[in-house]
């Protein structure tokens, strides 16, 4: 995120700078000027003067080589590059019926340099027009050529390598070219030629094969590859029709350079011109949609229009209709350039209404690309020198450069406000953050309250319902004179053990059953010793009882103390044993005697657990309450009371908090 920001300012303050908008224009002429400009070396001679021949040829002889020179007579002397008009060669004798002429350019003798003796070659660039065939004889022999079946040598540099004997030093070397030509609506000429050692031929040769070939096919290839980047993009964001319109100017803009990527041409050569030359239409087109769909702007009348137009004039150019006699194709050329115009108008006027940036820049490039589009087809024409470069490719390639910058400005505001969002959904989340902390706490305080007030209650319940009751039992019978002196004394000492168990109940033990019994024990142990019973404590390690809360500890303190308590009172016993122990799913505290037991089934809630009465019965509901189950059995060697409790309550289970 932090780097698509970083992009997108300084896009931001490129666009803003007016010497961006002044200065690309310039730098772009310039550096088109630098590459079609080669280093000149003294050994590279750059030839400018020459003779001169045309000679009429037949039609089926267009694609063949001379076999012989022509005569020596009849040759004219021009400076190069030279270019005759349409008229004057047909005024030639011979070829004004079959409009095909052999232009011979017979170059000054070179003499090979005394101080290095490398490889001679010969070189020319140009934009030849209607040439078919080029061949180089030295010493009016045949030494080289273009293959005759290459259809776009039109404006392909050239370079011939000579042949050894026309290095020897001091040796004068006669070059000879011959232009096999179709006469038709451009003139026919020759370029200037360069002579020189083959390593520097060679690197001029590159120069000029960069500028006239390789940029344009580099230029058109990145523009495809983004355009299927766009392509891919827009499947994941099918709303944004910027992106497959960005794709589809792609797909026509190579449509437009394929010569530059192909020697031969597929099928017909009048299909093949048809399709790319028309294709600027069409590329006008979608540069208008584009930018008005980039604001979500749609004019259904001008967008119409514009199609209809190129669609109409890509009918009438078609080859093979009627029309196409009447249109030539520096027409289209003509037409395709008012389309241009008026895109590029409509753009600017947007661009001034709205200061949109991309619309500007748009607008920017399409004025670059026609003005560059009136150099082209003026070079077309050969109204201008025709060893100048076409410069139109150069021109889309700033216009693509347009359009990207419209694309990743559009992104990188779309990042920009999803960032925005998210900053402000975090704002937010920290707020309600806060808000539940402090809802959390408040919370915190009315449960920490509520606690307070249940177990405020549940002690007042169980001084009313347990100690206040037995103290009002026992303060009755005492004003009745009812109890003897010793059974005051056992009642007031059972309301002081009463008050202990609750106050025991009170600890805070966790959930250790352990602690627990170790607290009953420390409370029972010495009035067992005083009453001569003996207790044998056998407790093992038992797992914890996450249940084990107030209320629960008090029903089992409860449970255990009035076990001990009947034994105490009915049993006779001598000796009490309290052991523990644990299975998977429980854990069982046992307490036995050995006094003289009891009919358990004879006793109220004794065998089926029914009946009333405050003994066996309070045991069962107690345990019951917690969620454990009380067991006893009993005989004449003594009576044993075994307490099952679970280490894990069940989550409908309901505690009954009077105790």
């Amino acid at each position: 995120m932090r780097r698509a920001r970083w992009g997108f300012c300084a896009i931001e303050s490129v666009t803003r700078s007016k010497v961006c908008w002044l200065g690309a224009p310039v730098a772009l002429a310039i550096a088109l000027l630098a590459a079609g400009c080669a280093p000149r070396t003294p050994d590279v001679q750059r030839v400018t003067t020459a003779e001169v021949y045309f000679e009429p040829i037949d039609a089926g002889d267009v694609r063949r080589p001379a076999i012989a020179m022509p005569q020596a007579s009849g040759w004219q002397r021009v400076t190069l590059p030279y270019a005759e008009s349409r008229r004057d060669v047909l005024g030639v004798p011979g070829t004004a019926a079959s409009q095909h002429v052999r232009l011979w350019v017979r170059l000054p003798p070179q003499i090979a340099p005394t101080e290095a003796l490398q490889p001679l070659a010969v070189h020319y660039s140009a934009y030849m027009g209607p040439i078919v065939a080029a061949n180089v004889y030295l010493d009016g022999e045949r030494v080289g050529g273009i293959d005759p079946d290459v259809s776009s040598n039109w404006n392909r540099p050239t370079m011939f390598l000579l042949p050894p004997q026309a290095t020897r030093v001091g040796h004068p070397v006669q070059v000879v070219l011959a232009f096999n030509c179709v006469v038709g609506a451009l003139p026919c000429g020759a370029p200037s030629v360069h002579v020189g050692q083959q390593r520097e031929i060679e690197r001029l040769y590159e120069w000029q094969r960069l500028l006239r070939i390789d940029g344009p096919r580099i230029g058109s290839i990145a523009m495809l590859m983004l355009g299927g980047f766009a392509l891919l993009f827009w499947f994941g964001r099918r709303r944004e029709v910027v992106y497959p319109l960005f794709a589809l100017a792609s797909l026509i803009w190579a449509l437009r350079t394929l010569h530059y990527h192909l020697a031969f041409y597929p099928g017909s050569y009048d299909w093949f011109w048809w399709m790319t030359v028309n294709s600027m239409s069409w590329l006008m087109v979608v540069v208008y949609v584009f930018a008005f769909r980039l604001h979500d702007e749609r004019h259904r009348y001008i967008e119409r229009g514009l199609l209809a137009l190129a669609i109409g004039w890509s009918i009438a150019s078609m080859p093979g209709l009627g029309l196409n006699g009447w249109t030539p194709g520096y027409l289209t050329h003509v037409v395709q350039t008012a389309i241009g115009i008026a895109v590029t108008v409509l753009i600017s006027i947007s661009s001034l209404r709205s200061g949109s940036r991309e619309h500007l820049l748009l607008a920017v490039g399409l004025w670059i690309c026609i003005g560059l589009g009136i150099h082209d087809m003026l070079l077309q024409g050969w109204y201008i020198g025709f060893e100048r470069a076409f410069l139109m490719p150069y021109g889309a390639m700033f216009l693509f450069a347009a359009f990207l910058y419209a694309i990743v400005r559009r992104y990188a505001a779309a990042i920009a406000e999803v960032e925005h969002v998210n900053a402000s959904l975090e704002q937010r989340l920290t707020q309600r953050q806060a808000e539940l902390a402090v809802s959390y706490e408040k919370l915190r305080l009315i449960e920490r309250q509520q606690a307070e007030t249940a177990e405020r209650q549940r002690l007042m319940r169980e001084m009313h319902d347990g100690l206040g009751s037995s103290l009002m039992s026992t303060l009755v019978m005492v004003a009745q004179g009812s109890f003897a002196q010793a059974d005051v004394a056992q009642a007031l000492r059972e309301c002081v053990d009463d008050l202990k168990l609750t106050i025991d109940s009170l600890e805070p033990i966790g959930d250790d059953l352990l602690t627990l019994l170790a607290t009953l024990r420390y409370r029972v142990g010495s009035r067992l010793e005083a009453a001569g019973i003996k207790l044998e404590w056998r407790v093992t390690d038992l797992p914890p009882l996450p249940w084990l809360n107030p209320t629960s500890s008090l029903h089992v303190l409860r449970i255990l103390q009035e076990s001990l308590t009947n034994i105490v009172k009915h049993a006779d016993a001598k000796t009490i044993r309290i052991e523990t122990a644990a299975d998977n799913d429980s854990v069982v505290v046992r307490v036995t005697d050995d006094g003289r037991g009891f009919d358990v089934a004879c006793m109220p809630g004794g065998a089926t657990g029914q009946g009333g009465g405050r003994g066996l019965l309070n045991l069962r509901r107690r345990s019951a309450q917690i969620g454990g189950q009380i067991d006893i059995t009993s005989s004449a060697r003594g009576t044993v009371v075994e307490l099952r409790l679970p280490r894990q309550q069940a989550d409908d289970l309901e505690i009954d908090k009077n105790v």
